[in-house]
């Protein structure tokens, strides 16, 4: 093949169509082999970004989550679906820190499968400008490569000895209802009984093993509407169940709120919450489920002396954050009223109830034997078994 690089302008001029053709086709082939030679070259001379060479201090990031897809906040064996995993990737990912396993860290909170937060705190150390006037701007960096189901709302430089679970003064949970038919004026009373310091062993998943005392002190506790109105009659308003405490247990909030929908069904009184915190007449937990986890909400962690840095002076940021949560919010949105839209519309889709009782009656006549199942009866809290105690429990261990 004829090397272009030698030819003159009149000898180009007499070549064929042909020959021609055969030299752009061959450069053509060329061009890949030549560009990426070009980029080894330029990777190579490249050097790898060295997070030693920085300064570091530990900062405080104060995180929101729709937990609905994650197993938990805490970061786990052989499961990388967790907030805490999808973070700490965020954070290597854009060079803050350099592994996933950073020490010191500390969080305040560890939220089951399922469970979402608002108020959520870590503390790490991170690395920091070199230029104490231009720091860096942590939320705009991780935002940018977290799911969109997590963000970091706001972060601040803590004390060296800061750490997001100890120091934390207290926190505030949410847990969301619809209400339907429940008793709320019959919640509350029960609610109240939660106030103040009690053994809260009947209200947790007991691990003996690494719980050393069950008391725990509660704030406040209190039912109110979401939309901030009175409470009116609506079967379908939604309320939340607001729940302050120092600390709490593992399942704590679930337990209890699962103790206030039976006094709201009325299959339960008040007072059934004194009798459980009474644990040296009770000291064994009856036998019963816990609520469901998707309504919870780790709405707030609160600390002294730690002053958050938020994106306010950003315009960009602020809008980011709103459109992000409006955006997930009008997904949610869509979703529950599309499934309300079946609900509503099911009757004419369901058997007729007259005849569905026709059928019944008739059954009957022709068996009068036959058990119509209605489902099992309601046995009290107070009445049914019991698991073992935690002293039960201590003793099983030491053997």
């Amino acid at each position: 093949m004829t090397d272009i690089n030698t030819l003159s302008k009149s000898q180009l001029n007499e070549l064929t169509r042909e020959q021609l053709l055969e030299i752009v086709l061959s450069l053509k082939e060329q061009q890949p082999a030549e560009e990426k030679e070009r980029k080894k070259k330029k990777k190579q001379g490249k050097k790898d970004f060295d997070i030693t060479k920085y300064p570091k201090r530990l900062v405080a990031l104060r995180i929101a989550y729709i937990g609905f897809n994650y197993q938990g906040f805490a970061s786990q064996l052989n499961c990388d679906n967790t907030v805490e995993a999808k973070i700490l990737k965020a954070l290597v990912q854009v060079k803050l820190i350099a592994d996933t396993n950073p020490s010191p860290y500390s969080r305040c909170g560890r939220t089951d499968s399922g469970v979402s937060a608002l108020g959520q705190v870590i503390a790490l150390e991170l690395r920091t400008s070199t230029d104490d006037q231009k720091p860096l701007d942590y939320v705009k960096m991780v935002n940018g490569v977290l799911p969109d189901d997590i963000r970091v709302l706001s972060w601040s430089f803590v004390d060296d000895h800061f750490d997001a679970r100890f120091d934390c003064l207290y926190r505030t949970y949410k847990y969301f209802f619809v209400r339907e038919q429940l008793n709320i004026d019959a919640m509350r009373q029960a609610g109240q009984n939660f106030v103040g310091s009690h053994d809260f062993r009947n209200f947790c998943k007991i691990n003996p093993a690494q719980v050393v005392s069950f008391l725990r002190k509660m704030l406040d506790v209190k039912i109110v509407r979401s939309d901030g109105q009175p409470d009116g009659d609506d079967p379908m308003a939604v309320f939340e169940i607001v729940i302050c405490g120092y600390s709490f247990l593992w399942h704590q909030i679930r337990c209890m709120v699962a103790v206030l929908f039976l006094v709201g069904k009325e299959l339960e009184s008040p007072d059934v919450v004194k009798d459980l915190l009474d644990v040296e007449n009770n000291p064994r937990k009856p036998q019963s489920t816990m609520a469901s986890e998707f309504p919870l909400l780790l709405h707030d962690c609160v600390f002294e002396n730690v002053k958050w840095i938020s994106p306010k002076s950003s315009v960009e940021a602020i809008h980011e954050l709103e459109t992000h949560f409006y955006n997930a919010w009008k997904l949610y949105l869509i979703k529950a009223q599309l499934v309300k839209n079946m609900l509503l519309n099911a009757k004419e889709t369901l058997i007729d109830t007259k005849a569905s009782l026709v059928t019944i009656t008739a059954l009957k006549q022709e068996n009068p034997n036959v058990i119509i199942q209605r489902g099992p009866k309601y046995i009290k809290l107070m009445d049914r078994k019991t698991g073992k105690s935690v002293e039960e429990k201590k003793a099983k261990l030491n053997k």
